[in-house]
């Protein structure tokens, strides 16, 4: 947020709540991948991110979350500000 990566619409200085949704679904994955690359490269027993797959015989081929974002079909009037960095 200090950054305003997530400040991509508009450019407008301010963070609403569909720029914010929309970053965080595309850094989610960005983010469970650079941490099981740092721990396979540490040697280190990777993190299931969905359940059930702790189990798996290969850690390597596990899923990473992939969340998404649904929106009403009418622009907000009013949009809530999430951050003015």
């Amino acid at each position: 947020m200090k950054k305003a990566a997530a400040d991509r619409d508009a450019k407008d200085g301010q963070i609403i709540t569909r720029e914010w949704f929309d970053y965080a679904t595309e850094r989610v994955p960005q983010m469970q991948e650079s941490e099981n690359q740092a721990r396979s490269l540490a040697k280190v027993q990777l993190v299931p991110f969905v359940s059930g797959e702790e189990k798996s015989a290969d850690p390597t081929r596990r899923s990473i979350q992939r969340p998404r974002v649904f929106y009403r079909r009418e622009v907000e009037t009013n949009p809530f500000i999430v951050a003015k960095p």
